[in-house]
């Protein structure tokens, strides 16, 4: 989960927990004043009861004063049809309406009507204002600090999306973040380093491509200089030797030329096709030795001339490490796979070691070491799969074409 998806769900949860109190202050507060409200009218509904019945208008003002009580006429306002709470009397009757969050108590005395309002509850309603300013401002703050942190993490998004392209082979790529916080010295750090880096990259494929081009001349020269030699064994030693260098040679631009997904060039192919280039590419003398069978037919989309190379690589490492050299070479194109086995040693979970370059079977004294290191090179940079399999005596490695993103 990113950083912003983390922060995203923080917030929101701060916010749901936030308005969930201020829900259930709202509630309880108002449940609260008006239970409060209720004890304080039922309260003093005795006394005004005896104020009316002893018709003492005046003392019934003066107490309606002191209570803060303000005395509306009947008819103007609309009360509920049913009452909050209702409380008979000998002569008449006590109830209290509810309009909002505001009670009002109407008294009833033989012919005597009055409807009142405690102004109390106005300053309870202004208390109720401030405490939702206080929840209002508290949201704004947090929505304040939620974009500031957006704010503050939006170049690390930009950081890790470009790190990925770069590690991906895009190594002009450069971070353009000039913030003064410890993010801006991430990037400058990052475009110091990615400078270095180029450089030194660039350097080793010039030094590379250099030398494989420069050992070319004086290899091809040895070799036509060897041909005007009369046949010995120093001579097949010395020609062996050369082709050797040849091979290194080529192996080694090979690897240089697979460093970077730009050196690929796309195209959708036939799994018949694939193989049909990889066979062109062997040098082999009795075709006896590879049985091929298309069981299935798919589509491939990726670089033809380096796919080949690497099922040629496979086809190659199979046919020189057989257990028995009569037997063939199974290669099979079958769902979204091609599978090469042969006859031999179970590799066992030490497999892996090999595709690493420089390294092979302790006794095969045939090439270098590279050829799985190509392979494993190549479906890298393609996104494809190598797998490998022991089974019923045979050593069998597939590559799946299906990219696992």
């Amino acid at each position: 989960m990113t950083i912003r998806k983390k922060i995203t769900l923080l917030f929101v949860g701060s916010l749901a927990v936030m308005l969930f109190i201020a829900g259930w202050i709202e509630y309880t507060g108002i449940e609260n004043n008006l239970r409060l409200q209720q004890e304080r009218y039922l309260r003093v509904s005795k006394e005004l009861f005896s104020l009316i019945s002893r018709s003492k208008e005046k003392e019934l003002k003066q107490r309606l004063d002191e209570l803060e009580f303000l005395s509306l006429p009947p008819k103007s306002i609309s009360l509920p049809p049913r009452p909050y709470f209702s409380q008979p009397h000998s002569f008449g009757s006590i109830c209290l309406y509810r309009i909002g969050s505001r009670l009002y108590l109407d008294l009833r005395y033989l012919d005597r009507h009055l409807l009142l309002y405690d102004r109390l509850q106005d300053t309870m309603q202004k208390e109720r204002l401030v405490t939702y300013a206080l929840i209002g401002l508290d949201l704004v703050i947090l929505l304040i600090i939620f974009f500031l942190i957006w704010k503050m993490i939006s170049p690390l998004h930009r950081i890790a999306t470009k790190l990925r392209r770069f590690a991906s082979g895009d190594h002009k790529l450069r971070l353009m973040i000039n913030s003064k916080d410890e993010v801006g010295e991430v990037a400058a750090s990052f475009n110091l380093m990615a400078d270095r880096l180029e450089a030194a990259l660039r350097s080793r494929e010039e030094l590379l491509r250099d030398v494989g081009h420069e050992l070319r001349t004086p290899i091809a020269k040895g070799l036509f200089a060897l041909e005007s030699l009369p046949e010995s064994p120093a001579k097949t030693i010395l020609q062996r030797t050369y082709r050797d260098l040849e091979r290194l040679t080529g192996e080694i631009l090979k690897i240089q030329a697979l460093e970077n997904k730009r050196s690929l060039q796309k195209e959708k192919f036939r799994v018949e096709t694939l193989v049909a280039e990889a066979l062109s590419l062997l040098y082999i003398e009795n075709e006896s030795c590879l049985q091929v069978t298309i069981m299935d037919s798919f589509e491939i989309e990726g670089d033809l001339r380096y796919l080949a190379i690497a099922v040629k690589n496979l086809i190659d490492n199979a046919l020189k490490h057989r257990r028995q050299p009569f037997r063939p070479v199974s290669v099979r194109a079958v769902e979204t796979q091609i599978e090469i086995c042969n006859e031999g040693e179970s590799l066992g979970e030490r497999w892996q070691t090999y595709l690493e370059a420089f390294q092979k079977q302790e006794r095969s004294r045939e090439g270098f070491g590279l050829g799985l290191n190509i392979v494993s090179r190549v479906l890298q940079l393609h996104g494809f799969t190598l797998r490998y399999d022991y089974r019923e005596g045979q050593n069998c490695f597939s590559i799946d074409f299906v990219n696992p993103t």
